[in-house]
């Protein structure tokens, strides 16, 4: 079965592919040189450096840099400008400020993303670490950066952190000709939903005309449905002192299971990134049999059953090749499983030269509550259907050590309501 996962696994991973979506859009390369072409349109998370465009459908594709285009915007979709910018690298991690808390701004050349376009601007860049930075413009000047700082004092012989919330001070002054806008900016919060719409504000109270553009900020999208695994389990217990009825034992067998999911894909990326959650009933139930014989007088014989039933809340991080109606994927993710209930035995029948004697025990002793596994998956769906074919590594049910390790290969359904 592993030779099985990993040889799909390795398919889908040969198969990974960026997913042309050329849609219309325009390239600015001058003030007076704008051109309608397609533009393969990569909802990006990351401000882009390059560009793929084409003249029709069937031209074939060119590559354009930063040097190459003033502006470019995506009918429908998101509008990009490229400036030279100051751009504030200054760590927002208070493990790395309290080391080294020295201010870092960089002159850039970046695309930035439009968020709104009219009387003022407001533009969105998102840097190689995932920091948001946010600028602002009138007319033709050159965007400023709205700074938000963490800074960290030393007060009382311990470091503190505070919050520079310069951003507000220079909306005030850029909002000055529009009371309404100047006192929402006071209270702002900043992100991209706050900033749009008090940019807005301003426009619509210092011009007749509606904002040029607004961009649409896209939201996780959730899906959710039921879901059903079957496949094949075993449980594999650690070398001495692990008594030789267990170690020497084999706990395998089908095993099977059933939940719910909810499924959050990420904003931009064109929904490829999302994280796959799962609640799930997890039964496991096999036996096996163990025998120490030395002669009639003398022997041991066990007969084990290993009886366990969990809840598991299983999370994962899953990546789509593509977005079309049959989509392939793979994932990686942990699970946290509680045991709800154990009826988990073993009957010793033994001999030492006397008549034969019964006991009967719980497996192990001290049965922990929880187990945790890592899990990789590769799979498909297709319109409101899921298969995935999965691998789960957990710690095993004993508190003490020995732990006996479980491994499963999984086969999984899912079927999506939404």
């Amino acid at each position: 079965m592993k030779t099985t996962f990993t040889l799909l696994l390795s398919c889908l991973a040969s198969a990974c592919f960026a997913q042309d979506m050329f849609k219309p859009g325009y390239v600015v390369h001058a003030p007076s040189d704008t051109i309608k072409c397609l533009i393969n349109d990569k909802n990006w998370n990351q401000n882009p450096t390059t560009l793929e465009v084409k003249k029709d459908a069937n031209a074939a594709i060119t590559t354009l840099g930063l040097m190459d285009i003033v502006a470019f915007g995506i009918d429908g979709g998101d509008a990009y400008v490229t400036h030279t910018v100051d751009a504030d690298m200054t760590s927002m991690d208070y493990h790395v400020l309290k080391n080294d808390p020295k201010p870092k701004i960089e002159q850039r050349t970046v695309m930035l993303r439009y968020l709104v376009r009219g009387a003022a601007n407001l533009f969105h860049y998102k840097d190689e670490v995932n920091k948001d930075h946010f600028y602002i413009s009138k007319g033709v000047e050159v965007p400023q950066e709205l700074q938000y700082q963490m800074v960290v004092r030393a007060e009382d012989g311990t470091n503190q952190f505070a919050y520079r919330e310069l951003y507000k001070g220079m909306l005030a002054v850029y909002f000055d000709d529009c009371d309404e806008a100047k006192n929402q900016s006071k209270n702002i919060g900043f992100n991209a939903k706050a900033l749009s719409k008090v940019v807005q504000t301003y426009n619509a109270c210092v011009s007749d005309e509606a904002a040029d553009f607004v961009a649409t900020e896209k939201r996780f999208r959730l899906g959710w449905g039921a879901v059903l695994s079957g496949g094949y389990t075993s449980y594999e217990f650690k070398k001495n002192p692990t008594p030789a009825h267990l170690l020497q034992s084999d706990f395998n067998g089908l095993s099977y299971g059933g939940g719910l999911f909810l499924n959050m894909a990420i904003p931009r990326g064109h929904g490829k990134v999302s994280v796959q959650n799962e609640l799930l009933y997890k039964p496991y139930s096999m036996s096996s049999y163990y025998e120490s014989y030395f002669s009639e007088e003398r022997y041991q014989k066990y007969d084990m059953q290993l009886d366990l039933k969990y809840i598991s809340l299983q999370n994962m991080v899953r990546y789509k090749f593509v977005n079309t109606k049959f989509s392939p994927f793979i994932g990686v993710g942990i699970s946290n499983s509680l045991l709800v209930s154990s009826n988990s035995r073993k009957i010793l029948r033994e001999r030492l030269f006397s008549p034969e004697t019964v006991t009967e025990k719980d497996l192990v002793e001290s049965l922990s509550k929880s187990e945790q596994a890592l899990l990789v998956g590769a799979g498909a769906t297709y319109g409101k259907l899921g298969a995935e074919l999965r691998f789960e590594r957990g710690n095993g049910f004993s508190k003490r050590k020995p732990i006996a390790t479980r491994t499963s290969t999984l086969f999984l359904l899912s079927y999506s309501f939404n």
